[in-house]
């Protein structure tokens, strides 16, 4: 008895390969895609998916896993000449015993993350009303642009609650607190920390600076001598 299986290539996949922003960063891009449902693979078991990048600068589409040897994965990282920044094209297909579905749409993927914390803040100047200190940008952006820094202060003392200074500006690398803008309470010792935020999210947190919002001590009186006289 002849068997026939009535049987085509795979449907298209729908969506394109999506990157695992877990790894993903600003030197490697780790993506999923896939599988195709039964419904999807032509009525045949799908036998290879076909995962291709383009060169980060709109050239051709190359190869990276499932064209010449079969594969089933259905995730990949690649940081071979992975250019922090970069932005990449990527697409997959799918082959059964048909042949080969037509491409999915292209994702294009951005070889980035979130920026290294910035350095700690430092103290500039203060006052019994107000505290000045520096602000230092992140050494390492992700691969993506930095589009603010946060300022972040205790409650005052050993308290573990912070809360966002809402007067800072978010882009001058220094700033004044006052007790009038920012409750601040004068003679209190605040703990200070930075962020700095991209589109693919924020860093951690910088290292703490300790300020006391306080004058420093007036000027002592000179020193006069004074002279003994021994009988």
């Amino acid at each position: 008895m002849l068997h026939v299986t009535l049987a085509a290539v795979p449907d298209r996949p729908t969506t394109g390969p999506i990157s695992d922003a877990t790894v993903t960063n600003d030197n490697q891009i780790k993506v999923t895609f896939g599988p195709l449902l039964d419904t999807q693979n032509g009525g045949s078991p799908v036998l290879s998916y076909d995962l291709q990048i383009d060169d980060g600068i709109g050239g051709l589409f190359t190869s990276l896993i499932g064209e010449a040897v079969f594969n089933l994965d259905t995730t990949f990282t690649i940081s071979k000449n992975i250019t922090s920044g970069g932005i990449y094209r990527f697409t997959y297909r799918a082959k059964n015993v048909n042949g080969w579905s037509p491409f999915s749409p292209v994702t294009n993927i951005k070889a980035a993350t979130r920026p290294q914390r910035p350095p700690a803040p430092t103290f500039q100047s203060a006052t019994s009303t107000s505290v000045t200190i520096n602000m230092f940008r992140s050494s390492e952006d992700g691969g993506d642009l930095i589009i603010n820094y946060q300022l972040w202060r205790n409650a005052g003392g050993s308290s573990t609650t912070y809360v966002q200074v809402t007067s800072y500006n978010g882009v001058s690398m220094s700033c004044t607190l006052s007790v009038a803008a920012d409750s601040l309470t004068s003679g209190t010792i605040y703990k200070f920390m930075t962020v700095a935020t991209n589109a693919f999210g924020s860093s951690d947190y910088s290292d703490e600076l300790n300020v006391g919002v306080s004058s420093f001590p007036a000027k002592p009186s000179p020193v006069t001598q004074v002279v003994t006289e021994s009988g």
